[in-house]
């Protein structure tokens, strides 16, 4: 990851240094987010934080400084981590001269034993959880963090990706690039192997309540979808955390629940509530399915149903429908503002089933109810395995290598799986019945051979050959599960740049690690240098003319 970001946080400058989205890209699309989008989401999380009305600001991951540019000239102290260098540089070549209160430092996440105990009122983390190698990494992490937060000091861990919701996640990005015409079986493959090929850590909501449990520092735990009107993965699939430290006495819970699905209320029937006296107080508002989620939940299921829409533009068509009978969060925040609530809404349980709380308040600050957790799982329990996934990309490729040659075809294994411990009977032998069973994720973990396609996927193919020493590769591998890392990434790219004499970064097969991806996206390069050398030539003809 360092890699990647040292290399993005180097580019060119923007227009705006204030706000730097170098290498915010959508899954969906693989292109860059729009900046309208970009704004939104930036100043939704900026919004709040400010509520939690920050003063002495630690902020480990600052990044470009998309949050510090809007939050540090209202502290008394910002002191803002990271590590890549370049990202520290770009911050430093545009702060504002008088920002005196403002300090800088290249150091890792875990690095933080050295600062000065309650030294900090306000710890964010914002949009960078996901690059850390594992839950238990990221509980080190908040085990430091708290002791440098006061009694009521907040720590703020923003843009979360769910854990329960990565198979919708993997079904949008699928239907996304799928044409009309693929076939479900395709769309099911597809959406397998993006889940199977997952990098980053996702976590359950459950995650932060269990903490509370281990941490008994921790007193209160608010889980938050994010705001914004935009349907992307930045609103779909991810969620603020609010953790408390030493806190005061919490406020008294919702006066009345009701239950929107078993109710079947309308927006309507919300407004009535909220507009009559009795209810005036506060209300919880449970399990409400959302229009930006839950349609993608049910589609993730219907990639396995036989009798299920049979195609791409069929399942497309479903959604639609779904989603019209589905609620907005937003209608809920305009609803509460207008009435004069405060709202909260946050994920109906761990949000698996698409569906969301939301808890309307006049008199205070809402709270959205916690999770009961009675019994403490292990930490990878509530979470992907990143590290685990990046070992077995990188073994998994040379092991089977070292079998075939070892080996008759059949006694090759289909798959390989990586676990913490090897369980083991009391009498100290492998536990075969206590081995994990494998998923359909974890069989598809190689995709579905297919042959290069085109010039472009061909060319491509023989690099990732040659430097990944394979004999053949399919257009649906990803580079990285082949066992690929960021020096032969390197080496791609600049034979890429050789052989297609087009300018292309390091991060670009981050971005697209499959040779069907990273061939499209050439293509549409090569078209758009092509289209601006014609537009050229022909501004030239005009010229001579005249």
């Amino acid at each position: 990851w360092q890699t990647l970001y040292d290399e993005t946080y180097a580019e060119g400058q923007p227009a705006d240094p204030t706000f730097n989205i170098t290498g915010w890209h959508s899954s969906y699309t693989g292109q860059p987010f729009p900046a309208a989008e970009m704004r939104q989401w930036r100043d939704a999380t900026v919004d709040r934080i400010r509520a939690l009305q920050p003063s002495r600001v630690l902020e480990i991951g600052v990044g470009s400084g998309l949050l510090l540019f809007q939050l540090a000239g209202d502290c008394n102290r910002y002191h803002g981590i990271d590590f890549s260098a370049p990202a520290l540089a770009h911050i430093r070549r545009h702060l504002p001269p008088d920002w005196t209160q403002v300090t800088l430092e290249q150091r890792r996440a875990d690095d933080l034993g050295d600062l000065e105990p309650a030294s900090f009122d306000t710890v964010i983390i914002n949009s960078v959880v996901q690059y850390f190698p594992s839950a238990d990494y990221l509980v080190e992490v908040i085990t430091q963090v708290l002791r440098l937060l006061p009694p009521d000091g907040r720590l703020f861990i923003g843009d979360v990706r769910s854990r329960p919701l990565l198979a919708a996640f993997a079904t949008a990005a699928t239907l996304s690039q799928a044409k009309p015409d693929a076939s479900r079986a395709t769309l099911a493959a597809q959406q397998r192997q993006l889940i199977a090929q997952e990098r980053e850590l996702l976590l359950d909501p459950a995650f932060f309540h269990a903490l509370k449990l281990a941490l008994p520092q921790i007193s209160e735990v608010q889980v938050e979808i994010k705001r914004g009107h935009e349907h992307n993965e930045l609103t779909q699939f991810r969620y603020d955390v609010t953790l408390t430290v030493d806190g005061p006495p919490l406020p008294v819970p919702a006066s009345k629940t009701v239950d929107w699905s078993a109710q079947r209320w309308t927006l309507a029937d919300l407004r009535a509530a909220l507009e009559t006296e009795e209810e005036a107080d506060s209300l919880l508002v449970r399990a409400i399915p959302s229009a930006r989620v839950q349609p993608l939940v049910e589609a993730a299921s219907w990639l396995h149903d036989n009798t299920r829409p049979a195609t791409a533009a069929e399942l497309r068509a479903a959604l639609d429908e779904l989603a019209a009978r589905a609620v907005d969060p937003e209608a809920l925040w305009a609803l509460g503002a207008e009435l004069g609530y405060h709202v909260r809404i946050g994920w109906s349980g761990s949000g698996a089933d698409g569906c969301y709380d939301a808890v309307f308040n006049r008199a205070g600050a809402a709270r959205l109810p916690e999770l009961d957790i009675e019994t403490l799982e292990p930490w990878s329990a509530y979470a992907t395995t990143p590290a685990a996934t990046r070992a077995l990309a990188e073994i998994a490729p040379r092991l089977r290598e070292f079998l075939h040659e070892r080996l008759p075809e059949y006694m090759v294994p289909s798959a390989f799986v990586v676990l913490d411990t090897l369980p083991v009977t009391t009498s100290g032998k492998i536990d075969r019945k206590a081995l994990p069973e494998l998923d359909s994720a974890q069989l598809g973990q190689r995709s579905e051979f297919i042959a290069p396609r085109t010039p472009t996927e061909t060319r491509l193919a023989q690099i990732w050959a040659e430097v990944l020493h394979l004999e053949q590769v399919g257009v649906h591998d990803d580079f990285f599960a082949l066992g690929g890392h960021s020096l032969l990434a390197t080496q791609v790219i600049a034979r890429i740049r050789e052989l297609f004499q087009l300018e292309l970064a390091v991060r670009t097969l981050f971005e697209h690690p499959t040779i069907a991806g990273l061939a499209q996206h050439i293509e549409q390069q090569q078209w758009s240098t092509a289209d601006s050398g014609a537009a050229g030539e022909a501004d030239d003809e005009e010229e001579w003319e005249i």
